[in-house]
């Protein structure tokens, strides 16, 4: 089998990460990608497979890559009650904030997957099981009598949201918009100042 460059399947999988984004997974033709970073269809499908497996690919090694980083693999490796959730979630939007092509990614792929047969459909199935799971990790520090699964859920709820309406009107101010709800998710009586 013949040699295959980790730094081309990189350049692949992020010129794939900007066509899904701007143009929809179902939009987006092997022969553009293909097209995209100079190879021949058959060249392109010799690294990744097929375009599912691409879509896979990207999600992982792209999308997933430097959220994953943030609390280890699974948050596991945080001392128990250490981690503000308000600073972890401000963390993630400060971090999309410099990455608006991966959120229209995000935004167009979770759209796209209200399609039983969408093949990143159960992709989003486990993200929110994996929702659940960080809920559950011990590192966060919350205050007395906060569910801790209604908070995230509900930040969650509302960083989805923000980002659409910010994607919506390039040039407005990411971290402006998140800083305007963290009051309403974490009210100062409550969590007391925010980290």
């Amino acid at each position: 089998m013949p040699h295959r460059d980790p730094e081309r399947l990189s350049q692949i999988e992020r010129t794939a990460a900007e066509l899904f984004g701007r143009s929809g997974y179902y939009a987006t033709s092997l022969q553009s990608l293909a097209d995209a970073v100079g190879l021949t269809k058959a060249g392109l499908l010799h690294y990744v497979g097929s375009k599912d497996n691409l879509l896979t690919l990207v999600m992982r090694d792209v999308y997933d890559a430097d959220a994953m980083a943030k609390l280890g693999a699974d948050g596991n490796d945080q001392p128990v009650g250490t981690v503000s959730l308000p600073g972890y979630l401000r963390d993630i939007v400060a971090q999309n904030a410099e990455r608006p092509h991966l959120v229209r990614l995000f935004t167009m792929l979770n759209t796209e997957t209200l399609n039983p047969d969408h093949p990143a459909r159960q992709y989003f199935q486990d993200r929110e099981r994996l929702l659940e799971h960080l809920a559950d990790n011990p590192c966060w520090r919350i205050p007395e009598g906060v569910d801790v699964h209604a908070t995230l859920n509900a930040a969650m709820m509302a960083m989805d949201g923000i980002q659409i309406r910010w994607l919506r009107k390039p040039g407005r101010d990411l971290m402006a918009m998140w800083r305007e709800i963290e009051p309403i998710l974490f009210p100062a009586a409550v969590w007391g100042p925010l980290d």
